[in-house]
């Protein structure tokens, strides 16, 4: 069982951020379609788990504050979090440094939801934070997953792209112009489906494609894969053209 690199992650994501004031990787339009997609399977004054909050913009955007008890947001990098906190809105929004695989971060059903906004696929195996991210669950809590599609041709090519650029130039050429970590390991819906229903304690409520707008100019690779992203979506059949999943699994045992 391969384990995220904790250090690669905390670095990669300092040097994104330490010139902001926060992390914004989705547009409003992207915030709009995916609140209309998962604002119905959220229970009303629920306790919310962000895991892996960054800045907090996810949580801070598609929950408003009078219908949660409370929102924690996790992130492991601590510059993340000390931004987070400078841009926290309300009382009842937390956030805190933590390490999602460390099964003691937070106790048992402690969460009515669960939201991992774009965070999964930087763990190479998902055995141990899936375990994690089902036991702090409440019974008939919702954990909702949102990443890239596996089968999405752009996502395919650019993880090509992103695996060459290591190969050939290394670990430190690949952060430092912010193409991306090792960690990054793209799952497929099979992969999250069978760590989600372990001994099955969850199942599977809901699943969708949706394609993404914003088109970022953080690096000429991420802007390269959004321009390309554009033409496929309107030449290829929807499970190869839209770049985003969306999942949602319900905690029975």
């Amino acid at each position: 069982m391969k384990q995220q690199k904790k250090d690669i992650e905390i670095r990669f994501f300092t040097e994104m951020v330490k010139e902001a004031e926060e992390y914004e990787p989705l547009s409003k339009d992207d915030y709009g379609l995916i609140s209309s997609k998962i604002s119905l399977y959220i229970p009303k004054y629920a306790k919310i788990l962000e895991a892996g909050c960054g800045t907090g913009n996810f949580g801070r955007k598609l929950f408003p504050v009078k219908k949660l008890k409370k929102l924690i947001g996790c992130d492991i990098t601590p510059l993340m979090i000390e931004k987070a906190k400078a841009l926290n809105i309300a009382s009842n929004y937390e956030y805190i440094c933590g390490d999602l695989e460390d099964k003691n971060l937070f106790t048992k059903e402690s969460f009515d939801c669960i939201i991992c906004p774009f965070i999964l696929h930087h763990f190479p195996s998902l055995d141990i934070v899936s375990r994690n991210l089902i036991t702090w669950c409440k019974k008939d809590g919702v954990i909702i997953i949102i990443e890239p599609n596996r089968d999405c041709i752009v996502n395919r090519i650019s993880k090509i792209i992103r695996n060459l650029i290591l190969k050939f130039y290394g670990r430190e050429y690949l952060i430092k112009n912010k193409f991306g970590t090792p960690n990054e390991t793209d799952h497929n819906v099979s992969t999250y489906i069978s760590n989600f229903s372990q001994q099955n304690r969850c199942h599977l409520i809901y699943s969708d494609l949706i394609k993404l707008y914003k088109i970022s100019t953080i690096n000429i690779l991420v802007l390269f894969k959004g321009i390309l992203n554009f033409v496929v979506e309107h030449i290829s059949p929807k499970r190869f053209g839209y770049d985003c999943l969306i999942l949602i699994f319900k905690k029975k045992l």
